[in-house]
């Protein structure tokens, strides 16, 4: 893992949104993220970008329900998918009002 985090890290694509405007998009931190997460450091990847892990298993849980076809877990995945937008958006806002004040 940690030659993959080493790659990763010399191979990051930069972020259009924060070139050309100066603010953070909602993926900011991702990269990072990932590369921490890798390294084995779970609480640096939740403070570069705090959705990664839930996005994770909400991807898991859409694999479930996918492979098994589980209808209870359509709602569910509904909900997981409203937690991580709330938590990208709430991430985004923060950053970016740490920015500008």
């Amino acid at each position: 893992m940690e030659k993959l985090a080493e790659w990763l890290s010399e191979h990051q694509f930069p972020c259009v949104t924060k070139q050309l405007f100066g603010l953070n998009c909602p993926f900011c931190g991702f990269q990072r993220s990932v590369i921490a997460l890798l390294q084995g450091d779970i609480g640096q990847s939740v403070t570069l970008f705090p959705a990664l892990i839930p996005l994770a298993l909400t991807l898991i849980v859409f694999g479930i329900h996918k492979i098994f076809h589980i209808p209870s877990l359509k709602k569910i995945l509904i909900w997981m998918l409203i937690a991580d937008v709330c938590i990208l958006l709430f991430n985004c806002i923060y950053k970016n009002l740490q920015l500008l004040l």
